[in-house]
């Protein structure tokens, strides 16, 4: 089993996110080349990069995202499924909620990102691609373009990701999540909002509890 390894870009790589793909993929007998799409925007860089695997004699592309980084047994644990789309695990903050990176729909049909994982690999509905190792097999059962921008009526816009997952779907694939798999994922954030979340649960937390802290900054 030869990996393409493929990695999205608008601008920049993590140096700790090149420094795993290298540690990840180290001894890896199948053989390995490594991508990296410098375009915008993401499901245009996610197409190209099928459209390069496709065209290549590698059995599987394991999509990483370019600020995302990967336990260094990653890739062994994901090839070691055996499932045609295996999924690590990453954090999202959507909104003012720290979340995973992986969903499942709820009896209304949306998708929840799950904010708590089980111990043993399970299904989910979608996921971030930021983690994700796909079987050549795949693409040849989903229709061109793999992923796209769905823009929804009230000005939201549905991910590149989640398209690709619905495809899946309707083919009878699922993707299999390995909780094991758990990866930093690195952004800029303003840290006067997480304050602000921290004070405002502290408000909420019981006078004994707070008066014992006096200082909330202190876990920043």
């Amino acid at each position: 089993m030869s990996i393409l390894v493929c990695i999205p870009t608008a601008r920049d790589i993590h140096s700790r996110t090149t420094e795993a793909a290298f540690r990840v993929c180290a001894g890896h007998a199948g053989g390995v080349e490594f991508c990296t799409i410098e375009a915008q925007p993401a499901d245009y860089s996610r197409n190209l990069g099928v459209r390069r695997f496709r065209e290549s004699r590698h059995s599987h592309i394991f999509f990483l995202d370019s600020d995302v980084v990967p336990p260094d047994d990653s890739l062994a644990l994901m090839l070691a499924a055996g499932r045609p789309i295996v999924c690590g695990v990453y954090p999202l903050l959507l909104g003012r909620r720290l979340c995973t990176s992986v969903a499942k729909r709820n009896d209304t049909g949306e998708l929840e990102f799950l904010g708590e994982l089980p111990g043993q690999p399970f299904e989910v509905d979608a996921a971030g691609m930021g983690c994700c190792l796909i079987e050549r097999s795949v693409f040849d059962r989903l229709e061109y373009p793999w992923f796209t921008f769905r823009h929804q009526p009230g000005g939201g816009i549905t991910g590149e990701d989640i398209h690709f997952f619905e495809q899946a779907a309707r083919a009878g694939l699922k993707p299999l999540v390995i909780p094991q798999v758990q990866c930093s994922h690195f952004k800029t954030i303003d840290l006067l909002e997480v304050i602000r979340v921290v004070w405002s649960s502290r408000a909420r937390q019981p006078d004994s509890v707070m008066h014992q802290e006096r200082h909330p900054v202190d876990c920043l």
